[in-house]
């Protein structure tokens, strides 16, 4: 999307019809004889970390990805931990085309807080696999999937900064939250709820509950029609995951309602999906709801009996604020302290302001160095319309000084 990214990519991971032979059966216990566990996690770039205790030895931070069929290291930290590569499965990119080789990591121990997962397997994923560079700089080992967390009753609570995992028959859910119908597939659930498009024609659609998706909504056009599409279009790229960059389109559905609670003009992703490899099987899925619209919401989600339940937090009423300028930027560099524009969107303020694909931003509203960061840029351009924003740039080792005028593209 030609617009800056809110977060680093949209998607960690896709995983599809993978099939692993476990080999031997992998202990999943709450220690101390409890029957739940409270874990303490950190919202970055939209994205669930926690730590995890890795063999009993190396404390590691993961992001927990409810999208993503299986949990995963990267091969930095596979090596590090010495994990038994075991045999090749495919893995199907975010474009719905690349496939990427994995191996299956066997029998390593993970630990978050005070539940404990022994002999168990997961995936790790080649260099090549183009966010995980990213991920390596902000130290992200790798992701808890759903593979982890369908065995029981998962609260996020986001509010409180707290993931709890519940067995079923010690717990009840509180009378103030309201109720979605929920599916699984793959151990992935799938919110079923109502968007209403431009013409006010509303549509129930199935959707990914996708912690691991830094956006707020992605929905897959194959051409039938089913998806209901806005006029006003912005082409571009729209996240980065497995396979490389997405291409696709950006826009505002006028309404989604969760549980009676309705989120209004909602910036939505459009995806166009022809024929995938014949290879793999793709789950049956309308779209993604990502973590920009799931943070306003405390949650419940029911894996065994296959139920939703929600509740607006605080954040609720703070309607998510986006980009104003007409530019992707990107972080780049060793620390990721370089911030780079991939993407102008033509007749934006920052295309009437020649600002380029390349261009390194140094300042925004003389803010640099120590002082600058992704966070403050997305802020900054995601202000009101008509808002000014003096931006230093360099090009080609040539420094430029730019002003923009904010203002809604879509």
């Amino acid at each position: 999307m030609l617009l800056v990214w809110r977060r680093i990519f949209f998607l960690i991971l896709y995983f599809n019809t993978i099939l692993i032979s476990w080999g031997q059966v992998p202990v999943f216990r709450f220690l101390h004889n409890r029957g739940h566990v409270v874990i303490p996690f950190e919202l970055q770039y939209n994205f669930i970390i926690v730590k995890v205790k890795v063999n009993e030895k190396y404390t590691m931070r993961f992001i927990v990805d409810t999208g993503a069929e299986y949990s995963a290291v990267n091969q930095t930290a596979a090596d590090l931990i010495n994990i038994k590569k075991g045999r090749k499965v495919n893995v199907m990119g975010t474009d719905h085309r690349t496939i990427l080789i994995a191996h299956v990591g066997n029998g390593i121990s993970l630990r978050m807080d005070d539940f404990l997962i022994d002999n168990y397997n997961v995936l790790i994923f080649p260099e090549e696999a183009p966010q995980f560079e990213v991920l390596n700089h902000l130290q992200i080992a790798g992701i808890i999937g759903a593979d982890v967390l369908s065995r029981y009753l998962v609260k996020f609570d986001f509010k409180r900064q707290e993931m709890s995992l519940m067995s079923h028959s010690k717990t009840r859910i509180p009378k103030d939250y309201s109720n979605i119908p929920l599916m699984l597939h793959k151990n992935r659930a799938f919110v079923q709820i109502p968007v209403v498009g431009n013409a006010r024609d509303t549509t129930q659609l199935s959707l990914l509950f996708d912690t691991g998706a830094g956006l707020p909504l992605l929905l897959k056009d194959n051409g039938k029609g089913r998806i209901p599409i806005p006029e006003n279009l912005v082409d571009g790229k729209i996240g980065l995951g497995v396979g490389g960059y997405i291409e696709g389109t950006i826009g505002k559905i006028s309404a989604v309602q969760l549980g009676g609670h309705t989120l209004y003009n909602v910036l939505t992703s459009f995806q166009e999906i022809t024929n995938p490899p014949d290879s793999v099987k793709l789950p049956t899925s309308d779209g993604i709801l990502g973590n920009d619209i799931i943070r306003l919401f405390t949650w419940y989600i029911d894996y065994r009996l296959e139920k939703c339940y929600l509740k607006p937090n605080r954040d609720f009423k703070k309607a998510p604020q986006y980009d104003k300028s007409g530019m992707t930027v990107l972080m780049s560099g060793a620390n990721l302290n370089h911030y780079v524009v991939i993407g102008v969107f033509p007749g934006s303020p920052a295309a009437e302001a020649d600002i380029r694909i390349g261009d390194q931003i140094i300042s925004v509203n003389n803010r640099r160095g120590i002082f600058l960061s992704f966070n403050t840029i997305v802020k900054t351009l995601s202000k009101n319309e008509g808002e000014t924003v003096h931006l230093k740039l360099k090009r080609e080792g040539e420094k430029l000084y730019k002003t923009i005028v904010l203002k809604n593209i879509l």
